[in-house]
């Protein structure tokens, strides 16, 4: 099993920001093998799901907002 890359999903996520933003700006997007899976109104609650779901560091959380995004870190690039 290859290593799980959280730059491609954030790079996913770069790509796809335009058309998320028009249906869910505000909101913070799981992102999975390159694909927004989950959309949730709190970081916690997103967080929480992503780690469930997918296991530590194995997913990213991104806020969907017309601006570039700041990335502290792949797991919560935020």
């Amino acid at each position: 099993m290859a290593a799980y890359n959280q730059k491609l999903d954030y790079d996913a996520f770069l790509d796809e920001l335009p058309s998320l933003t028009k249906a869910h700006a505000g909101m913070i997007v799981i992102f999975h093998d390159r694909k927004p899976v989950e959309f949730f109104d709190d970081i916690e609650v997103a967080v929480r799901y992503g780690t469930e779901k997918y296991g530590e560091q194995q997913f990213i959380a991104q806020e969907v907002k017309d601006e570039e995004p700041t990335v502290l870190s792949y797991s919560l690039a935020i």
